[in-house]
């Protein structure tokens, strides 16, 4: 015999639940970048092209000012300070990596289980 009063029982797919990566903030005052992050796990790459150009790209969901990426333009590399470029990745598991240039570890506060990935020149 068949109960005919029983629920039907079945399954639906939910949204996807992603963390959504960090975003970093990119700032100029006094001459010098700085770039700051939030507490999510923020991931970027600092590149410096022939020209002295230097951009930072978002990885890994990551954005810069909400964006992908963003040009600083010609930031310098010689001098007493060595680099215009100052980063705080804030709390999270970050991930910094250079190419082109060499930014100081005095220059990077490291905070949670941060990644100062390899420099590339």
């Amino acid at each position: 015999m068949f109960d005919t009063n029983r629920t039907r029982l079945g399954c639906e797919a939910l949204e996807a639940r992603d963390t959504p990566a960090g975003n970093v903030v990119a700032t100029l005052s006094g001459g010098s970048w700085y770039l700051r992050g939030d507490a999510a796990g923020n991931e970027i790459n600092v590149v410096r092209d022939g020209s002295g150009n230097v951009t930072v790209y978002g990885v890994g969901g990551t954005t810069i000012n909400g964006q992908a990426s963003v040009n600083l333009g010609p930031v310098s590399t010689s001098g007493w300070r060595r680099t215009g470029i100052y980063v705080d990745l804030g709390a999270g598991n970050d991930y910094l990596e250079t190419h082109g240039m060499a930014v100081p570890s005095r220059n990077v506060e490291r905070f949670g289980g941060d990644y100062l990935g390899p420099v590339a020149y």
